[in-house]
Order: C-alpha cells, then sequence, then structure tokens
C-alpha cells in the first residue's frame, strides 16, 4: 500500500462530518433532557454562560473534530508468518469474512473491505473501510483504529493457528 499521508479534502470531509455528529449528539442529549423535563428553559437558562456557551461547546467540538481523522485512523502490519501470498489472500478474506465486513473491491493487490451491516456501518459514520495490501512479507491494514486492532487480533490469531503455534 502506499504510503501517502490522508490527503487534505478527505481529512477535512471527515472533520466536517465529526463536527456534525458531535453536534447532532448534543442536540439529541439536550433534547432528552428537555422533552423528559429534567432540565428546562433555554440555553440562556441552561447553561452558566447561556448561548457563550453553546459558542465554547462548538469551539470544542471543532477541535476534537480536526484532531479525530488524525489519530482515529491508522496504519499497522502483520507479518504473514510464513504464509505464500495466495493463501494469506484467502485467510484475509476468510477473518474479514467472519468479522462481518464484505469485500467491496479488489484492484492492484489491495483489498478494500466494508461492513456488511448497514447499521454498524452507519454507526461509524460510513467510515467503516478497511484496505489491505497482502504481500508475502505480510499484510499492511488501514482504517479505523479500534476495526483495524479487532482485525488484526483475528488476523494474528488464524495465523499462529494455520502455523500450529495456535497457544
Amino acid at each position: 500500500m502506499k504510503r501517502e499521508p490522508l490527503s487534505g479534502n478527505r481529512y477535512l470531509i471527515r472533520a466536517v462530518k465529526y463536527f456534525f455528529y458531535f453536534a447532532a449528539i448534543f442536540a439529541l442529549v439536550l433534547a432528552i433532557l428537555l422533552l423528559t423535563g429534567l432540565a428546562k428553559g433555554s440555553p440562556s437558562e441552561l447553561f452558566r454562560d447561556g448561548w457563550r456557551s453553546v459558542g465554547q461547546i462548538a469551539v470544542l467540538f471543532a477541535f476534537v473534530a480536526a484532531l479525530y481523522p488524525k489519530l482515529g485512523f491508522v496504519r499497522r502490519y502483520v507479518s504473514g508468518n510464513g504464509q505464500d501470498e495466495e493463501q494469506l489472500r484467502r485467510i484475509v478474506l476468510d477473518v474479514m469474512e467472519g468479522r462481518g465486513y464484505r469485500l467491496e473491491r479488489e484492484a492492484d493487490g489491495i483489498l478494500s473491505f466494508r461492513l456488511r451491516n448497514t447499521l454498524n456501518a452507519v454507526s461509524r459514520m460510513l467510515e467503516d473501510r478497511i484496505t489491505m495490501a497482502v504481500s508475502p512479507a505480510g499484510v499492511e491494514l488501514e482504517g479505523l483504529t479500534k476495526d483495524v486492532v479487532r482485525v488484526i487480533g483475528s488476523l494474528e490469531m488464524r495465523l499462529r493457528k494455520d502455523n500450529g503455534t495456535d497457544q
């Protein structure tokens, strides 16, 4: 897989997406508090600084949203443990199928997977893609941090099992 940083356009799209996601969650929590009677009034009554607090919260959301694409997405490598490229590719396809992913496309040795479950994909704001480059040396994965870590655990376990070193 090419070692290129996230393009500015894609980074900006992710940051804006996360900003609106945080704002929607905040609005939902406020609406629930108001509708259940746990809180009363307008923002000027809910927050110590009134509407100014809402602006400060928006700035905080913007700051976190600007950082999250950099911190929330990773690129990791898993050793092939002596498997040839075709065996490794079959193992990757099997592991990803077992983890609830479908092969979206395959081109130039790069496999791209998406979650089969639409609700899970939406909960990740449709940022559920994991791309993998399979080579005789191993697999390079890129995607959302928590998903990549889970897939790596499954891949490593499967590779140990197939090599007879499962402990």
